[in-house]
């Protein structure tokens, strides 16, 4: 039996020279002259000592999750669940695919913290808004965890129309009838669909790109252009069997509406003096097309609840919507009732179209259901306007003088069948949808976007699961996340289930008229301050203001008040799991920032087991999760809080020896070390000095073993 001692170099500290043979987490002992390995040995690892460095090791595995909704409490009744809440958790990894592991200081953890909390935190308003940096200790200047400052996109006077490049075309199935060359294939229960994007609503040689069909089609049923201040969505065709009306209707995948009072107007003068039928809306952006041939969620359907909406939205989603059906108006919405009496016919989970009554509300100006006919239209409307606060929606009608007709405001003492539901997670980023009808005689009318505020700050958003691909099935399938809004991401992945889970809760069902804080099957909407400090969502000050417990909340560790499972406490330096405690980012009026700092020094704790290789001998070891071979002789276990960074020393308290295979005596002149990780990565969180110390032996026989 003999004992070998390896090196990267010859005293502790700083890495001495470091290149390619004297890395501390892979280098080369030469011999002077050659070492005899006897036949039939067998190597074991005696001992380790490693200095692990200042850095965080990090995996697809780590994570932390983000929460913007109601606060849980839950030794309060009604505030004590998450199933009481319009939000969920959010997933935000630190890595977001592959098997690699990195390694960063604390400089580079809160840069990657930054990319990552911006591009899953979802909500419009606060995408491209947060921000981390280091805190320091202030004697000693060292990192001591981190500042996250979550901002808030608060523009209530910049209006920036969908460009002609945003619009994409909402009735594929009209386009499968008329280009036999173009088969649709509805998306089923999350199967992916066919997807047309159309700038100006006009086809060309080149767009849509590859991998999108190319329809032979010259021109669809509409276009939309810029004409001055106005986007106009105009039709010119008739899309219908000469006898019958056809639809011609568009979504912009333009930036969501911004909740922090975001406003969507639309002139509707031209379409309405011809007395056919409009429709103006705000929709959550759909991927997957139903069996009707549209754009909707797989629980939407239109056939459900009232028998009349069907064929007047002509199987269209949306979420909210003001429309004209024959001489009438309308504000509709998409909710549940999981009632058994209410259409046993159909799935109870389904979304359906819901009308609200507008006339009935308390102090509404209108007498009745109004008579928007060209001929009765006798309070000049002419502009359909929606305006965002928080959760909250505002409906007006303005007429031609710039008088203000409200429709519906949100107003806690409306009854639930009066209420329009809260904009939750489900539909956080809000699209316009214009719909209008045509006949055979009459098909070139027109409505004009007149002003929308949309989340102008976002960078690189898109809706469209192909926008980027160069294979849409792989785009759609393999993408780790994307860069629209929660719903199209969980559409994305297929977990849709998540998206009806949240929207069967008590406030989006109207068969529950008991349940949640106010014991009346509501919530209170959070809304948009108009005076204070800190002029966020749901921070809200005046005589009039409801305050509703409403904020972003961090989750770094595991949570069951807020079901997560967080992993990366300790090293942003977090005490709890769920941390609901924020400062404000100033003390001007306008101040939106939300501060949220570590309360305990950040531990830069490596969770990873390290493993060492003898890279250059005969030994043959299995490394399952790799499926392959591999050269690895022993395990440093890495258990959390047993180290955190300097040095780590390591002796098995039974040597694991492994065979080396040598039917012959064997002459090395070298021994190769490395550490690496369990996908067989380097660990370069190593510094300093390195030491193996190995044992080798002669196998022993059957009668010595």
């Amino acid at each position: 039996m003999s004992l070998v001692i390896c090196s990267n170099q010859e005293k502790e500290g700083a890495d001495d020279g470091l290149n390619s043979v004297f890395d501390p987490w892979s280098f080369k002992n030469g011999l002077s002259s050659t070492y005899t390995i006897p036949k039939n040995a067998q190597v074991g690892l005696h001992s380790c000592k490693v200095n692990i460095n200042g850095t965080a090791t990090l995996t697809t595995g780590s994570s932390l999750y983000q929460y913007f909704g109601e606060l849980i409490d839950p030794d309060v009744a009604g505030k004590d669940s998450i199933n009481l809440c319009t939000a969920e958790p959010i997933r935000c990894p630190l890595i977001d695919t592959g098997r690699d592991v990195v390694n960063r200081d604390p400089n580079g953890v809160a840069t990657l913290l930054t990319t990552q909390m911006n591009k899953w935190v979802f909500h419009p308003n606060l995408r491209d808004k947060v921000d981390v940096d280091v805190k320091l200790d202030i004697t000693s200047t060292i990192a001591d965890g981190y500042t996250i400052t979550y901002g808030l996109y608060n523009d209530e006077s910049t209006s920036t129309l969908p460009k002609v490049t945003d619009v994409w075309t909402h009735n594929p199935q009209d386009i499968s009838e008329r280009d036999a060359q173009v088969p649709l294939e509805p998306g089923i229960n999350g199967e992916i669909p066919n997807r047309f994007d159309f700038p100006s609503g006009v086809l060309t040689s080149t767009y849509p790109a590859a991998p999108f069909p190319q329809p032979s089609l010259a021109v669809l049923d509409w276009n939309y252009s810029i004409v001055g201040a106005s986007g106009v969505f105009k039709s010119t065709l008739h899309n219908g069997d000469p006898d019958e009306n056809g639809e011609n209707s568009m979504v912009s995948t333009a930036l969501p509406l911004s909740l922090y009072n975001g406003e969507f107007e639309v002139n509707i003068s031209n379409i309405n003096a011809s007395d056919l039928d409009w429709t103006v809306g705000l929709t959550r952006f759909c991927n997957t097309v139903n069996s009707n041939g549209e754009y909707a969620p797989p629980n939407f359907d239109a056939d459900r609840g009232d028998s009349g909406v069907t064929e007047a939205i002509d199987n269209k989603f949306f979420d909210f919507a003001v429309r004209r059906s024959g001489d009438l108006l309308y504000l509709h919405q998409t909710v549940v009732n999981t009632s058994a009496s209410f259409d046993p016919t159909t799935n109870s989970n389904d979304l359906f179209v819901k009308e609200l009554k507008y006339w009935e509300l308390a102090g509404s100006t209108f007498a009745g259901q109004y008579d928007i006919s060209s001929a009765a239209n006798t309070l000049l409307i002419d502009t359909v306007k929606f305006k965002a606060k928080g959760q909250r929606l505002v409906v007006d009608l303005l007429d031609t003088t710039g008088g203000v007709h409200n429709l519906y405001t949100y107003d806690a003492a409306h009854t639930k069948d009066h209420q329009l539901k809260p904009i939750s997670q489900a539909c956080w980023n809000l699209h316009p949808l214009l719909m209008m009808d045509t006949t055979a005689t009459n098909f070139t009318n027109e409505m004009y976007i007149e002003k929308f505020k949309g989340c102008k700050d976002i960078t690189n958003y898109s809706c469209n699961w192909g926008d980027t691909a160069d294979n849409i099935e792989s785009k759609i399938k393999y993408a780790p996340y994307n860069t629209g809004g929660w719903y199209e991401y969980q559409e994305m992945n297929g977990e849709h289930q998540n998206v009806l889970g949240l929207e069967l809760r008590y406030w989006n069902d109207q068969n529950d008229v008991s349940s949640g804080p106010l014991g009346n099957g509501q919530l209170n909407y959070a809304g948009v301050p108009s005076t204070g400090v800190n002029r966020r969502i749901g921070h809200l000050d005046g005589a009039n203001a409801i305050t509703t417990g409403f904020q972003n909340v961090l989750l770094p560790g595991p949570s069951t008040i807020y079901p997560s499972r967080g992993n990366i406490q300790e090293l942003l330096g977090f005490t709890e799991a769920e941390v609901e405690a924020f400062t404000v980012d100033g003390a001007g009026a306008t101040d939106v920032g939300l501060i949220i700092t570590s309360d305990t020094s950040a531990q830069l704790v490596s969770g990873e087991s390290i493993f060492v290789r003898l890279d250059n001998f005969t030994q043959l070891t299995k490394n399952a999760f790799q499926s392959n071979n591999s050269a690895i002789i022993g395990h440093l276990p890495m258990f959390d809080g047993q180290v955190q960074t300097g040095r780590l020393y390591y002796e098995p308290s039974e040597i694991a020896w492994i065979d080396l295979n040598n039917a012959y005596e064997q002459s090395i002149s070298s021994f190769d070390i490395s550490f690496c990780y369990v996908n067989e990565q380097y660990v370069r969180a190593l510094t300093g000095q390195s030491i193996v110390v190995l044992m080798f032996r002669t196998k022993p026989s059957k009668s010595e073993m």
